[in-house]
């Protein structure tokens, strides 16, 4: 699975030095002296987060002057290269093209590409087809040989010798949520609670019971999943599982990276990833109590109560369902973002 993709923007760091060609004798060309010469760039670390094997997507520019923005305002060529290695550091050595296999010691041709910029910083991009890169990493060093043909069978070379930042882009299914426990409480008023009914969505022989509520501070969102066919909430206590199973609370998470599914607590400037705990739902005549005091995901204490009615709405169709729910169901294959860093 890849990220879902933006257009890319080629955005400059800090140009280190210009570029250069050597100038060489009629007839004793030699490609890897005419080696297009990359001045800075970085290095971006997915992990295994889209294959089986460890991804690094490398970006080299040359010389380039910016806006005030970052981006690129002058003539000059980047290149991108989407290398795959079996540890979770760069190791020396040689990469083979390859498409859409993932395998260590190759790169991967859809997300590797050639780009020549204009003196407005209008750019081509040029795809790959065919090519080598030689990796040799000394003491923080990288030295970095490319050889590239590109769509129309032109071939490109390229060198960089010089350190490379590297950015941790592995996703977090926990982001927005402190490292520091702390406690809160959210006692919702009778008036403020939703309950819908999702079905058996994740085709398991369950329900989903989503239960939103909220007071004037924060709101809450407790994922239940209940005997198939539920038109009320069924009383008991619900503990956390991961298998769907019946009077179960599923725990929470950001999925996808965009998606807040399971069961999680916040307001628009933090989020709790709730993961530990039970809920008590209690009924007397029409009036029930919910509580519970549950855990996130990095010791955060949120204790929940309601009393007043309930009413279960039901979610006919798929396309009623939240777009969490239909993110965690699909089958994603958009591609990883692009843009390169200021």
């Amino acid at each position: 699975m890849k990220k879902f993709m933006y257009a890319l923007t080629l955005v400059a760091a800090v140009a280190l030095a210009t570029s250069c060609e050597k100038e060489k004798e009629p007839g004793n060309e030699n490609p890897v002296d005419n080696a297009i010469q990359f001045v800075d760039g970085y290095i971006s670390f997915y992990g295994t987060d889209y294959s089986e094997t460890n991804n690094f997507n490398i970006v080299l520019y040359t010389d380039m002057t910016t806006d005030e923005e970052g981006y690129f305002n002058s003539k000059g060529q980047a290149v991108q290269l989407d290398l795959y290695t079996t540890d979770t550091v760069l190791v020396s050595g040689k990469y083979t093209l390859s498409t859409e296999t993932y395998e260590a010691g190759t790169f991967d041709s859809e997300y590797t590409a050639w780009y020549e910029i204009d003196d407005e910083g209008n750019q081509t991009t040029l795809g790959i087809k065919d090519g080598v890169v030689e990796l040799s990493i000394n003491n923080d060093v990288y030295t970095i040989n490319i050889s590239l043909t590109d769509s129309l069978d032109s071939v490109h070379v390229g060198k960089f010798v010089g350190a490379l930042e590297i950015y941790d882009e592995r996703e977090n299914p926990y982001a927005y949520e402190p490292k520091t426990p702390t406690a809160l409480t959210i006692a919702a008023p009778a008036d403020s609670i939703e309950v819908e009914n999702y079905g058996d969505y994740m085709e398991t022989g369950t329900d989903n019971l989503s239960i939103t509520l909220w007071d004037d501070n924060y709101s809450v969102v407790l994922s239940l999943f209940v005997e198939s066919g539920a038109t009320e909430l069924p009383v008991g206590t619900y503990t956390f599982a991961t298998d769907y199973s019946a009077m179960s609370v599923e725990p929470g998470e950001l999925f996808y990276g965009f998606f807040p599914v399971g069961s999680y607590a916040g307001n628009d400037e933090v989020m709790f990833w709730l993961v530990d705990g039970s809920v008590e739902v209690a009924k007397t005549d029409d009036v029930y109590t919910i509580s519970g005091e549950l855990k996130s995901y990095y010791g955060t204490t949120v204790k929940v109560s309601y009393t007043g009615a309930v009413t279960v709405l039901t979610a006919e169709t798929e396309s009623e369902a939240p777009a969490a729910k239909v993110a965690r169901k699909a089958v994603r294959s958009a591609a990883k973002p692009l843009q390169l860093r200021k």
